[in-house]
């Protein structure tokens, strides 16, 4: 059954089908819109001709659940698996960067692969953060595994996987 929402507006009874909004699966679309009727201006027009405009401004709310499993969670497995390079001995620094890296470009795959997912917009969300992160992550364990050899001994190393486990 659709669900209809009816509202009063300027006297004129208007419904919205709230079935019917094609995107629904990532935004939820709320039951209330705005209408407002101007007219152009003649300057605006080669003709000179004032024509109506009717602006309908709806809010639309983006729901969580699509970038928590489709963003979040794939992120979260990439800086998991960054982590293994800590379970190949210190000494083996090819290895531990062979991993490290190979997380780096999976993370920046991932990156471009679900860039038409995210807002294009020209400041920073909280997506656009986690990215940010995971990337300054994933750059932070390559430094450690590329330098863990000369500047860390045993003990040290494993109190830099403890940190890193625990952001």
């Amino acid at each position: 059954m659709k669900k209809l929402v009816e509202f009063q507006q300027l006297g004129h009874l208007s419904i919205i089908n709230l079935g019917n909004f094609a995107a629904s699966n990532v935004f939820t679309l709320s039951p209330l819109a705005k209408f407002k009727f101007e007219e152009t201006l003649p300057e605006e027009s080669t003709s000179g001709k004032i024509r109506p405009i009717c602006k309908i401004i709806m809010t639309v709310r983006r729901k969580p659940a699509f970038h928590s499993y489709n963003v979040n969670m794939p992120l979260l497995v990439i800086q998991v698996m960054t982590l293994s390079s800590f379970c190949i001995d210190r000494e083996e620094v090819a290895d531990r960067l062979q991993i490290s890296v190979t997380m780096m470009l999976t993370a920046i795959a991932f990156k471009l692969q679900i860039s038409d997912e995210i807002p294009h917009l020209s400041y920073l969300t909280l997506i656009g953060m986690l990215v940010l992160a995971t990337f300054l992550f994933i750059f932070v364990i390559v430094i450690q595994n590329a330098v863990a050899n000369t500047i860390f001994n045993e003990d040290q190393d494993r109190i830099c996987f403890i940190i890193c486990a625990s952001i």
